[in-house]
């Protein structure tokens, strides 16, 4: 009975400690990420140009950018860059005004929510540490390169971290309607995710063996 009653109360301050780990990350990277913005420390690549390309893609001109030197054929477009097609979507968030500050803590937000299925996965392998749980989700939020990442401009690859993780999640408990969505989204990224989804494939097909969907 106290043995149980111990573990019911690790497993709710495991999601507290999640919850808490979550909010200060979210609150300090958007702070930071836009101080930075604010102080004239953000660049043209990324930023400037992913807030023009979002622009233009709002009102009808998708993917035009101008602060690329070439532009023989007309307006340069970020396709000829790179394959981000997420930011049709993410294009949805200059419907409510053009700030670039939605694009850094949308960014934000993001990988902050990877430390969700971080969370889950050290759950279900290793369940006999709840505290765990929360810990390793913390090592992923204050990782180096999660926190380059999510200072530095605004990426559209940022979304690709927590999407393959969430698409992971996915597949650990055979859920392959959502881990088709995730890599779908992943995929959208940018064109070099498509690469670490094939390794995503071929572990689903030697561990599932080709399952139904």
């Amino acid at each position: 009975m106290i043995k149980s009653f111990d573990a019911r109360r690790q497993q709710q301050a495991a999601w507290w400690l999640l919850f808490i780990a979550i909010l200060i990350y979210a609150i300090v990277m958007s702070a930071e990420s836009m101080l930075r913005y604010d102080t004239f420390k953000a660049t043209a690549f990324d930023l400037g140009n992913m807030d023009q390309v979002l622009w233009n893609t709002i009102h009808g001109r998708w993917f035009q950018f101008t602060n690329q030197a070439v532009d023989w054929y007309g307006p340069p477009t970020r396709l000829a860059l790179h394959f981000e097609p997420i930011l049709l979507l993410l294009s949805l968030l200059y419907a409510f005004g053009a700030n670039p500050h939605l694009l850094l803590i949308s960014q934000t937000l993001a990988l902050a929510s990877g430390a969700l299925p971080v969370f889950l996965l050290t759950r279900k392998y290793i369940p006999e540490w709840p505290l765990l749980a929360p810990l390793m989700a913390a090592v992923y939020l204050i990782s180096p390169a999660l926190l380059g990442l999510n200072i530095f401009d605004f990426h559209p690859i940022s979304f690709a971290t927590p999407l393959l993780l969430y698409a992971i999640l996915a597949l650990t408990y055979k859920r392959y309607g959502w881990f088709i969505l995730a890599c779908i989204l992943a995929a959208s990224c940018k064109e070099d995710i498509p690469f670490s989804l094939a390794i995503l494939g071929l572990f689903l097909i030697w561990k599932y063996k080709l399952p139904r969907l």
